[in-house]
């Protein structure tokens, strides 16, 4: 996990994800990062149900960084009535 976790903080930091993007699609990406996560799943929930604090947390910062984009997409669009 901790492999995994520093693989993914060099392909943010250094930027690579916007030079694949041009040749890869969001049809691309997001099955590709639904079948990691589920593949995932039997571990993250056994380390979950250990430590319940880090699960509600993880839960509510999820759940936060959604709502925040919700709202900020929403607020560009105009519904007529």
């Amino acid at each position: 996990m901790i492999v995994a976790s520093i693989f993914e903080m060099v392909i943010g930091l250094t930027g690579i994800i916007g030079v694949m993007l041009q040749w890869l699609t969001l049809l691309v990406v997001f099955p590709t990062t639904s079948l990691v996560g589920l593949s995932l799943f039997e571990e993250v929930t056994c380390t979950a149900s250990k430590n319940w604090g880090s699960a509600i947390m993880t839960v509510g910062f999820t759940n936060s960084q959604y709502r925040c984009s919700f709202w900020n997409i929403c607020r560009n669009v105009s519904v007529d009535c």
